[in-house]
């Protein structure tokens, strides 16, 4: 037979593919054969956004009647050769066969003059079809109107017979054409000299089954070599088949033909195979001799003993891991929550919530390790066990993301006794939030049903998506801020000075947000008290409510004027009391008792901290250092080893930790410009990504692409990524009164968190998948599980492929202060400017009123007083009234005054010094000795004289009223706005106006 032609039609009638977008189906036989004779064509419904309704309007009528003025079309794909029918109209070819048998001869892709050879090609291309269709039925063998679930046990059935019978037929078919053209293809070609469309449709069937079946195939080719080997590349690196196939223009498998399901593919586990023995394969063909042998080829699946230990031994590793997640995780929220007290409502999903993120950080590397199959070392799981994981694993975070925990933090923040009363309220705060969401969702499902019609994938991939999508935005912001964030603190941290300097810089802020919080919560346990002595005439299970309340309060300690402050200070109780009433005072007293909760664990914290930065600097001289002496309680696990002697923990304290912060700093600060390289360059260039690089350490390996080492640094890229997003949390300001208090959380605030940390694993998870090559993400669970899915339409796809690189933004604006540059424009920002905006320290706000404050309390504990920290009560209200116990039993402590007046016994002079700083820092009036003789009370009397002659003068009216004719606009006048209010926006959103916290 001769070659095919190597001449091409210098012109040619312009050719439309009418075909469905998205998948490359049967529609890729004939963009091969376009592709490879290099004629140009417009795929319809990929190039235009009106294009598949075109498809449907020519291809897809079920009408009976006939109204156009073409042939009808029976389904796609068809092709449209403009200006090529009758009396110059257009023409439409449809079937698959029909269109490569025109376009055959027109492009060169059949032997020319040879009729023998145009048959034989098309016998070909007609078996590889016959293939096709066979592979199809594998996915849907009942019919193609019903889902995959609902044959799902016929599919497995037949993709056996598919797998064991026909693949080996047709393989040998083709094997022994490729024997029968060996003289003049050299094993290169099925028919002739050249390429033909029989090779590239062979090759797509072939390519398809690698998609379908990449254990099974793997298997078939060491029988098949010669096909699926030197045939399989030759076409595939033929030049214009090279370019397209790397181009965009070639679309990746999804849900059309060819489809992957793990349990239709050949199993790993030997033990599988022994009970389904696959057929003793054909007979192998030598292209050397150009002859067939009889020699029979092994079994495909010889037993593996090594590597059936090995998936024994991972899957122990598994569950030992998923136990030793379960214990950190408990021990994590017996950290903030009390467990015996917390409800089992509240502690299984706050528990779900942390114990499943974490759990997706030990799958990945495992699903990246099992994907191929043939790690020689490492965790390795069958493909199944890693696709049921990921499936309990995501569905059960979705569940908990969008569903459960925020109705479970509502529920919890209601304030009403009874549980009907709670759930309504909770229903209603995420009324607005679920339509929002709800209408995003229909918009987006509009969508996939234009790319992809209606069916299942269409709903599953939507919500998928979606979820994906914003939960990628979320954590992309986060992340991008920790990975500055994070190593500078570590830095700034490492010098004791200037930790200590921070630590002074901050105490003024927590001070007043203590005072405030503490009196916000003493004007609403006075509001309680008066509403006691005013509950008689209410009905009899409001009064019972009434009284738990005050169970729960605190009477006012003996101050001055406290019953006037009570009548003053406090709102109006209105003289119908409801359940509504009751329900919003409980919740506002629940919520101001996590909000001093809070502060005043923050200020216990900063004063300790700032008393043992202290106590290093202070033993500089001795070298030795003891916490003991100043601080017995100590709560540093190292300042409590007994074998540690002074000097080694000064040496310790003073020279080896900050030695190490630096050196942690610089690592991290490295691995983030890591990540951020390898976020950019992730999309165009996934070669030069340097967490790709450090993670697959044999990318052309046969025996396992990554292995343990690979693994470990995979789990420890996803962990740095997610830390980094969880520690933007702490930093960002817009999270209101939300926080983690050790063993005294808020309800809705331990839902919240846990709420943040399910939603961020996964987005960053599949994000970092894909930040390795392609080769190797896309043969894993976890992207034939979601990746196919987000990549469903050309927007999902090009949002996962490039919205990562906008990390550059919270980057930047973290690493130049962008943040405080804002805050001084507009009044407000997200974050707290951490630079020093008084390195003075002279005026309220600045470190030497810090200072004070912190010695002043250290003071006034030294004196007996006691530490600071909330009295003993039953502050939490979300107890079951029957489950109590003693705490409701307990006498209410009265309230004392947050700092306490001093004792007349003479202090120190240190002490003295800083009461004179903080006085004079905070224009208070110091209680001064009349005896006192000194030069400095000299200079004060003298200094005060000399202002109050100044303040004396009457300055005229045109300095008295200078400045008054400028207006402050309205961001700049924030005492002048209620603090109760909020606008509209921020409630469409699901914020309250109380304590400031907006939902994400």
């Amino acid at each position: 037979m001769s070659g095919a032609s190597t001449k091409r039609q210098r012109t040619h009638p312009h050719y439309e593919l009418l075909y469905h977008p998205g998948i490359p189906g049967r529609g890729e036989f004939v963009r091969l054969v376009l592709e490879a004779s290099g004629v140009p064509y417009t795929d319809v419904a990929n190039e235009s956004k009106d294009g598949y309704s075109k498809v449907q309007q020519y291809c897809m009528d079920q009408s009976k009647e006939y109204t156009g003025d073409e042939a009808p079309v029976f389904s796609p794909p068809a092709l449209r050769v403009l200006k090529a029918g009758k009396d110059g109209k257009d023409m439409v070819i449809h079937q698959t066969p029909s269109i490569l048998l025109y376009l055959s001869e027109r492009t060169g892709m059949v032997p020319e003059g040879d009729e023998e050879a145009k048959v034989y090609v098309n016998e070909v291309a007609l078996t590889a079809l016959d293939l096709n269709n066979e592979v199809h039925d594998t996915h849907h063998p009942l019919g193609n109107a019903k889902y995959y679930e609902e044959q799902k046990e016929a599919a497995l059935s037949k993709a056996e017979d598919v797998r064991s019978t026909r693949l080996p037929k047709f393989f040998s078919y083709f094997t022994r054409v490729l024997g029968y053209n060996a003289a003049q293809g050299g094993g290169k070609y099925l028919v002739g000299n050249a390429l033909t469309y029989a090779d590239t449709t062979v090759w797509q069937v072939v390519d398809g089954c690698f998609f379908a079946f990449p254990q099974e195939m793997k298997a078939r080719k060491k029988e098949f070599p010669e096909l699926l080997d030197v045939f399989y590349n030759s076409v595939k690196n033929e030049e214009r088949l090279k370019e397209y196939l790397a181009s965009k223009r070639r679309l990746p498998y999804g849900m059309g033909i060819f489809r992957h399901y793990p349990e239709l593919d050949r199993q790993r586990l030997a033990s599988f195979h022994t009970d389904h023995p696959d057929p003793a394969p054909p007979p192998s063909w030598s292209s050397g001799t150009n002859k067939f042998s009889s020699t029979t080829l092994s079994s495909p699946l010889p037993p593996r003993p090594h590597h059936a230990m090995a998936s024994a031994a991972s899957i122990i590793f598994f569950v030992v891991a998923l136990l030793a997640i379960c214990a950190a995780t408990l021990l994590l929220i017996r950290h903030y929550l009390r467990l015996r007290s917390t409800p089992s409502y509240l502690l299984i999903p706050v528990f779900l919530g942390l114990a499943l993120p974490c759990s997706i950080i030990l799958l990945v590397p495992i699903d990246l390790a099992s994907a191929d199959g043939s790690a020689a070392s490492g965790i390795v799981l069958p493909e199944r066990i890693v696709l049921v994981a990921w499936r309990i694993t995501y569905w059960l975070t979705f569940l908990l993301t969008w569903w459960l925990l925020p109705l479970l933090g509502e529920y919890c923040d209601s304030g009403y006794r009874d549980p009907q009363s709670r759930v309504i309220y909770s229903l209603r705060e995420n009324a607005r939030y679920s339509l929002m969401v709800l209408g995003v969702g229909v918009a987006g499902l509009v969508y996939f049903i234009l790319q992809n019609g209606v069916h299942g994938a269409s709903i599953k991939g939507m919500v998928m998506a979606l979820a994906y999508a914003f939960g990628l935005i979320l954590a992309i912001g986060l992340m991008g801020h920790g990975l500055v964030a994070l190593p500078r603190r570590l830095y700034k941290a490492a010098r004791v000075g200037d930790r200590l300097r921070g630590l002074q810089m901050q105490a003024p802020k927590t001070k007043e947000k203590l005072d405030d919080a503490t009196e916000s919560l003493n004007t609403l346990e006075d509001t309680v008290i008066q509403l006691k002595q005013r509950k008689h005439g209410t009905p009899k299970d409001l009064q019972d409510w009434i009284d738990e309340l005050a169970d729960t309060t605190s009477p006012p300690g003996p101050r001055a004027g406290a019953a006037a402050a009570i009548h003053a200070t406090n709102p109006v109780i209105p003289a119908v009391v409801t359940e509504r009433y009751l329900a919003d005072l409980t919740r506002k007293l629940k919520r101001g008792r996590h909000k001093q909760a809070r502060f005043v664990d923050e200020w216990t914290n900063l004063c300790q901290q700032a008393q043992d930065c202290q106590t290093i600097l202070d033993a500089a001289s001795s070298q030795r250092l003891d916490f003991s002496q100043v601080s017995p309680h100590a709560r540093s696990y190292l300042s409590r080893l007994k074998f540690v002697t002074p000097a080694m923990r000064y040496q310790l304290y003073a020279r080896v930790l900050p030695v190490m912060q630096i050196a942690s700093a610089a690592f991290l600060a490295i691995a983030s410009l890591l990540i951020i390289w390898s976020e950019i360059v992730r999309s165009f260039a996934p070669n030069i990504s340097i967490v790709g690089l450090t993670v697959v350490h044999h990318p052309n390996s046969d025996t396992g692409k990554i292995g343990l080492a690979g693994q470990i640094i995979a789990a420890a890229w996803l962990l740095y990524m997610d830390a980094c997003a969880l520690y933007a949390i702490s930093d960002v300001k817009v999270w209101g009164n939300r926080a983690l208090v050790k063993r005294n959380t808020y309800a809705e605030s331990a839902c919240w968190y846990s709420l943040q940390v399910a939603k961020l694993t996964v987005p960053l998870s599949y994000n970092f998948i894909t930040m390795l090559r392609p080769s190797v993400y896309e043969q894993t669970s976890f992207y034939k599980f979601l990746g196919q899915l987000i990549n469903l339409t050309p927007l999902g796809k090009g949002f996962s492929a490039f919205f990562p690189c906008f990390l550059l933004i919270p980057v930047l604006a973290t690493a130049f202060n962008l943040y405080g540059k804002v805050k001084n424009v507009f009044g407000f920002g997200i974050l707290e400017d951490e630079s020093d905006e008084n390195p003075s320290g002279f005026g309220t706000g600045g470190w030497r009123e810090g200072r004070a404050l912190i010695e002043r309390e250290l003071q006034r504990r030294g004196e007996g007083a006691g530490t600071v920290g909330l009295l003993d009560r039953d502050a939490s209200l979300d107890l079951e009234r029957g489950a109590r116990g003693t705490a409701a039993a307990a006498v209410p402590t009265p309230r004392a005054p947050l700092i306490e007046s001093q004792r007349d016994a003479p202090m120190p002079s240190h002490i003295q010094e800083a009461h004179r700083q903080f006085n004079s820092i905070t224009n208070q009036e110091e209680v001064v000795d009349e005896n006192d003789n000194s030069a400095r009370h000299f200079y004060q009397d003298f200094t005060e004289r000399v202002m109050n002659t100044i303040d004396g003068v009457d300055r005229p009216d045109w300095m008295r009223n200078l400045g008054s004719g400028f207006k402050k606009p309205k961001w700049m006048q924030n005492d002048d706005r209620d603090d109760e209010g909020g606008s509209n926006l921020k409630k469409w959103f699901g914020g309250r106006a109380e304590g400031g916290r907006l939902r994400l």
